[in-house]
């Protein structure tokens, strides 16, 4: 935290032996609060962070940042909700490819929190964007996102419906012709409560 920029990412590299090697901070458009959230490396030692970051007219987005093994900014690429109001990511992956996929929850007037999923390019272009309500406009939390050896998208986290939590896993599939996505399936469980004796 600084006394000029609120909170910031701060994201720092240590070698095996646990020596600081790299400090790095990233400080928002709004030059107010960001937290990250979630990080990953990419098979070239890349490192991926993301999170919330304050804009000075979107509110709360999506920022994504990538850094290169030096610790050096290569892109931030940010996500705003058309109506500018509260977008967090929790979640993040690469792909062989360097590719980019992160996951949050992203405020809608009309269907409350959903899952907002997005896919960058090595260049942090946003290639698509694909959101997920569950029934009754409940209150949708992804945490976690996967990918598998064709590089289908996994989501998984949680929904409230009438006060209860349930399990949600979306899967999406992708369409490289069109550079689209498509929701494949999604499985909604209500856990079972296990109590030890």
């Amino acid at each position: 935290m600084s006394a000029n920029t609120d909170y910031n990412y701060t994201t720092i590299k240590y070698n095996t032996n646990g020596v600081q090697q790299w400090v790095t901070v990233y400080n928002g458009t709004g030059n107010s609060a960001d937290y990250a959230y979630a990080m990953t490396a990419g098979v070239l030692g890349n490192v991926y962070v993301t999170g919330r970051s304050y804009g000075f007219s979107t509110y709360f987005d999506y920022a994504t940042v990538k850094y290169n093994t030096n610790g050096e900014q290569q892109w931030v690429s940010r996500y705003s909700e058309r109506q500018n109001y509260y977008d967090e990511a929790t979640a993040i992956t690469v792909d062989a490819f360097g590719n980019v996929y992160v996951a949050g929850r992203s405020w809608d007037s009309e269907t409350g929190y959903d899952y907002a999923t997005i896919m960058y390019n090595i260049d942090g272009v946003q290639v698509w964007t694909v959101r997920y309500n569950c029934s009754k406009n409940s209150t949708d939390i992804p945490v976690a996102i996967s990918l598998d050896q064709v590089r289908n998208v996994y989501v998984a986290g949680k929904s409230e419906i009438s006060n209860v939590s349930v399990y949600t896993t979306v899967k999406y599939f992708q369409n490289y012709l069109s550079f689209s996505v498509l929701k494949n399936w999604n499985i909604v469980s209500v856990p079972k409560i296990v109590y030890d004796r």
